[in-house]
């Protein structure tokens, strides 16, 4: 088996044939570097990355430390009751869903020489995109809401939001907000404007400290949108809402 990188790399090919075999081999899995898992990809398979996703911005000391006090005071938080916080939370976070997806849009590899007429990685499409703002929790979404075509997403429309995401909770989730809802949201400025945040206190909930340039730490981000995105891939829907 590999194990130091480029002095076993010639003598054992195996980890090329894993590679080639199974896409999802890691360098861990594999015990070589992430360097020569790179160069698998490259120059063995051929491939290219030719779509890809923005990363969040470098982090400043301030930023990181931040992070790291966030965590520290969530993990205070939930303690030994890790099912009963969860029950607790309720996230809102907003993304645009166009009404056709094109297929070409995720990242994706594509081998160098491959034949055919090549296509863009780029959306090109004259379907319109509709924003969605999502309140959801663990047991599923409480509220969907799309911004009507020519209205402005402000303080204001998002504290009108923050009602009805009021009575989502009380209508679908019995006893959740007597138990005291934690709120988890990001900092757009429509969330921290003052409007909203006397909107907030109105309902009762209790926020949840999340800290700037933290998609990681946004649950929407990291698990919703992603599926929702994959789920909705490739499909037309004809009228404005379905």
């Amino acid at each position: 088996m590999v194990k130091n990188g480029l002095a076993y790399f010639n003598k054992d090919e195996r980890a090329v044939k894993m590679i080639l075999a199974r896409a999802s081999c890691d360098a861990e899995e594999l015990q070589i570097s992430k360097e020569w898992v790179g160069e698998i990809i490259h120059e063995h398979m051929k491939m290219r990355k030719i779509s890809a996703r923005w990363v969040p911005k470098m982090l400043t000391p301030f930023d990181k430390q931040r992070r790291l006090q966030t965590s520290k005071n969530f993990l205070e938080l939930v303690g030994d009751n890790r099912d009963e916080i969860c029950d607790r939370i309720v996230t809102v976070d907003e993304t645009w869903v166009r009404q056709y997806r094109n297929l070409n849009r995720s990242p994706c590899n594509r081998r160098k020489k491959e034949k055919g007429r090549r296509r863009n990685s780029r959306f090109k499409s004259r379907h319109r995109s509709l924003w969605r703002q999502f309140f959801w929790d663990r047991e599923g979404v409480l509220l969907i809401d799309y911004l009507p075509k020519g209205t402005t997403m402000n303080g204001q429309y998002y504290a009108n939001l923050l009602a009805q995401a009021r009575g989502a909770v009380v209508q679908k989730r019995r006893g959740k907000l007597s138990r005291g809802v934690l709120f988890l949201r990001d900092n757009a400025s429509v969330h921290t404007a003052r409007v909203s945040r006397q909107a907030l206190k109105d309902t009762g909930f209790s926020e949840i400290d999340h800290p700037p340039y933290s998609p990681d730490l946004a649950p929407s981000d990291y698990f919703l949108f992603s599926n929702l995105k994959k789920e909705l891939r490739g499909r037309r829907f004809v009228e404005t809402i379905k």
